[in-house]
């Protein structure tokens, strides 16, 4: 075969794609993996086993998939103790700093391990937000939670920022809003970002 991968990244492929429509727990796969990694070994340790050698590493190999995916499964969506448009103050970290734009710019804030906030902060001329990664801030943001446009075949905007954790955005009406708290994530890389304050998160 000239290209002997081929077969197996279609079989993970194949795998994830499986987990993906139907529900599967990490402990429905325990005895399945096991019983092909036992079949792996018998295929590569008797001669009689050359022709299923492909085949048992192919089966594995859907199995491998499918405990990726339910590994990378999006878990249940956090909720924070405020209506929409609510104007709340948020406590976090600054995990993805500010994207630059003439009246606008938004970074991402951690309030909760796997719980963001996109936050976007209106800009007048000559306003500038010198934020930087592992920053510990304050704001009084404007949430709001992501829904979608309601278009047959519409973007899922809410499940592309879900897939980064992103839960809410918010808005801020001044960069001198913005309050940088003394704890400074970057100074601790190993640790990250883990001093929240006044959320207001159930997760």
């Amino acid at each position: 075969m000239r290209e002997p991968l081929l077969l197996p990244v279609f079989a993970l492929a194949g795998g994830i794609l499986v987990a993906h429509f139907y529900f599967f727990e990490l402990p429905d796969l325990v005895v399945p993996i096991g019983l092909g990694l036992t079949a792996i070994a018998l295929a590569f340790a008797s001669p009689e086993g050359r022709s299923l050698r492909l085949s048992t590493v192919c089966a594995l190999m859907v199995l491998a998939g499918m405990a990726t995916q339910v590994v990378h499964r999006q878990g249940k969506a956090p909720v924070m103790n405020a209506e929409d448009t609510e104007t709340v103050l948020l406590s976090g970290c600054v995990t993805n700093p500010p994207v630059f734009s003439p009246t606008r710019e938004q970074f991402t804030l951690e309030l909760a391990p796997k719980a963001n906030a996109r936050i976007s902060v209106n800009l007048k001329s000559g306003d500038q937000l010198p934020l930087r990664y592992g920053q510990q801030v304050e704001v009084p943001a404007k949430i709001r939670t992501p829904h979608n446009y309601e278009n047959p075949d519409a973007f899922d905007y809410a499940a592309y920022l879900a897939s980064q954790y992103i839960y809410w955005t918010g808005s801020v009406a001044s960069p001198a809003d913005i309050r940088i708290l003394p704890e400074d994530a970057a100074q601790h890389p190993l640790r990250g970002c883990t001093t929240y304050a006044r959320s207001r998160l159930a997760v």
